[in-house]
């Protein structure tokens, strides 16, 4: 699907900590009212499906097996029904994900009757820098451009987005006490790269219990907060996207010698 203009729906939602199959019926549920009300892609929140089970800040002691999956495997599939019975694209955060011995923290995308089209990994350990081959854009005809978590915070990454034009940034913020400092960063990527950003948060809940939240936020290109849903109440937040028409500030050549200058700095980065 290509867009010159798109509604994009960021689902503010409540996910119970380790409780896969009640995370993945509120998707389809807040899914159905953000299409009922325009929305051609919905944005899912990191760690959807099963929330941060990992983090310290909650101590959960969660079966490796229980919480890392293959893609596809059962949260994409899922998802697939409702991309297909709904005819909505879905962005959805990253997810543990299994990859031979290694585990990834892996964002991705899915299309209608395609189902999973796209996918962006970064390595799950104690480094918090992005480790795909190349920083994560998804065309749509409207180009996104994708952040993991900590890759918000990482200066590089947002230089390559404003190399390439991206027409809005999704930032996929850490639920738990790091994604506060995230947020923040939100405000400066949106500025460097002069155009609307979401950073999408959610609620974390135990046993109904809920335990903390980091609002979901839109950011408009000049560092403005346009709109924001927080107080523990889940929402649908809806954005319009257009598509920027930029001026050059560089020659091709230019643009191309940066742009592989910025891939291997941000290679050598990601090997630290």
């Amino acid at each position: 699907m290509k867009y010159d203009e798109v509604t994009v729906a960021a689902l503010h939602m409540k996910i119970e900590l380790a409780n896969k199959r009640k995370n993945l019926d509120k998707v389809r549920y807040m899914a159905k009212i953000a299409k009922d009300v325009g929305a051609k892609i919905i944005i899912l929140p990191s760690m959807f499906n099963t929330g941060p089970v990992l983090s310290e800040k909650y101590r959960m002691r969660v079966s490796r097996r229980g919480a890392v999956e293959t893609i596809p495997g059962p949260s994409s599939e899922y998802l697939c029904k409702i991309s297909n019975d709904l005819g909505i694209s879905i962005v959805a955060g990253p997810i543990l994900e299994r990859v031979g011995s290694k585990t990834y923290l892996t964002a991705f995308v899915i299309e209608p009757l395609r189902c999973v089209a796209a996918k962006v990994r970064k390595v799950c350990s104690h480094k918090k820098i992005s480790s795909g081959s190349e920083p994560p854009i998804m065309d749509l005809g409207i180009r996104f451009g994708l952040f993991i978590e900590d890759d918000i915070l990482l200066p590089e990454l947002s230089l390559y987005n404003i190399l390439v034009n991206i027409d809005c940034i999704i930032a996929f913020l850490r639920l738990d006490d790091e994604g506060i400092k995230h947020r923040i960063a939100l405000f400066v990527r949106s500025m460097e790269n002069s155009v609307i950003s979401i950073g999408i948060g959610g609620i974390i809940a135990r046993g109904g219990e809920i335990l903390f939240e980091i609002p979901t936020t839109v950011v408009d290109e000049h560092g403005n907060l346009v709109e924001e849903a927080k107080g523990f109440e889940e929402r649908v937040v809806l954005v319009k996207v257009t598509k920027q028409k930029k001026s050059g500030v560089m020659n091709l050549a230019g643009r191309k010698k940066i742009l592989k200058e910025i891939k291997r700095l941000v290679s050598t980065l990601k090997s630290r």
